[in-house]
């Protein structure tokens, strides 16, 4: 075989890996995409093809996120940052350029180990390259996982520019994966805002219409909002499914991502309907902490740390819960204004008196 032959044969490889990747990413299987994603990747470094790198470092980042290893991920998005200055990346070939991925799914690591204004500014910075690009696909994306991430940070209103505007560019370019996660959010967005009935009924199209197409990532934070809606909607018994199979998908599909907030919103929902079960929702919130330790995810700590320390404050346990809460809460140094720094401040204020 000559070396053109053999040339050819490596491309159709790289080519035939990464659309494999990405099929597994999409249909929610992450250990086979990241199998498809560290293989691109070693046969890209041998060849020393940068396109290939760049491709192989965001496919196997991606994989790493949503499996919950957020700090192997983002090592994995930043040598993506790394590569793609070269002229040869700079415009997109494929459906979302490596640029604007990186940035927001670093965005979301960044969120999730407490740094919350980081996160943000990164998120910012995709949507800017998106519009520099003038790449309809890449700039919905872009605003997509920006609206996503401020409803991970439970800031609804700061969510709805961005999301609006995603919405419009999907509608008038005809993308049917970002309009059915988009209606989807504006659903959650309408149920938090007191719309309830019409909010349910476009979360739950939204979620119907990726289901049709086999879109099964981020199944968990997906079924966590429609959930909430439920919830929202005088609907608990639906919402306590939807939570209990959204940590099935967790459990059989390896997705973590959103892990530590399942147990967590499972804790608050029996507190809020089987009062008589403290017990059960003290395990959960821990089962909480102990998944967002495992995962050095800050911000998901404090969050079951809060939701812990509300329940021992109620139970008496005011010096136990205090302990656990401020240490959390002290380690931070940007977002004390967001929406879950000031709750767990307010909870600490209540610990003091």
């Amino acid at each position: 075989m000559d070396g053109g032959t053999q040339l050819g044969d490596t491309a159709t490889l790289m080519s035939v890996l990464s659309g494999q990747g990405a099929f597994h990413l999409t249909r929610g299987e992450y250990f086979a995409a990241r199998e498809c994603a560290e293989n691109l990747l070693r046969l890209s470094q041998k060849q020393d093809d940068s396109g290939g790198m760049l491709l192989g470092h965001l496919s196997t980042g991606l994989s790493l996120h949503f499996l919950g290893e957020f700090a192997s991920s983002s090592h994995h998005f930043e040598r993506v940052l790394a590569i793609y200055p070269s002229e040869a990346h700079r415009r997109p070939q494929r459906s979302v350029d490596g640029k604007v991925a990186a940035l927001s799914f670093l965005a979301c690591n960044l969120f999730m180990v407490g740094h919350q204004d980081q996160a943000w500014s990164l998120a910012e910075q995709a949507v800017l390259w998106g519009r520099d690009l003038r790449h309809s696909h890449s700039l919905v994306y872009a605003l997509s996982n920006a609206a996503r991430l401020h409803l991970f940070r439970c800031d609804e209103k700061a969510a709805v520019d961005a999301l609006e505007e995603a919405i419009a560019i999907a509608t008038q370019q005809g993308f049917p994966y970002w309009l059915a996660a988009c209606a989807m959010m504006r659903g959650h967005l309408l149920s938090t805002r007191g719309k309830t009935a019409e909010g349910l009924v476009l979360a739950r199209k939204g979620h119907e219409d990726m289901n049709a197409m086999g879109a099964l990532i981020f199944a968990t934070w997906v079924l966590s909002r429609l959930a909430e809606c439920c919830e929202f909607a005088g609907r608990p018994h639906e919402s306590f499914d939807l939570l209990t199979r959204a940590l099935d998908i967790a459990e059989r599909r390896h997705e973590r991502v959103f892990e530590a907030e399942l147990h967590r919103l499972k804790g608050e929902w029996l507190l809020a309907h089987r009062q008589t079960e403290p017990t059960e929702a003290e395990l959960c919130f821990e089962r909480a902490l102990a998944v967002a330790q495992k995962q050095n995810a800050r911000t998901y700590q404090l969050r079951a740390a809060t939701s812990l320390a509300r329940l021992w404050l109620a139970q008496g346990k005011r010096d136990k819960a205090r302990d656990l809460l401020a240490p959390i809460y002290n380690w931070f140094t940007e977002g004390l204004d967001t929406p879950i720094l000031r709750e767990a401040r307010v909870t600490l204020e209540k610990l003091a008196t």
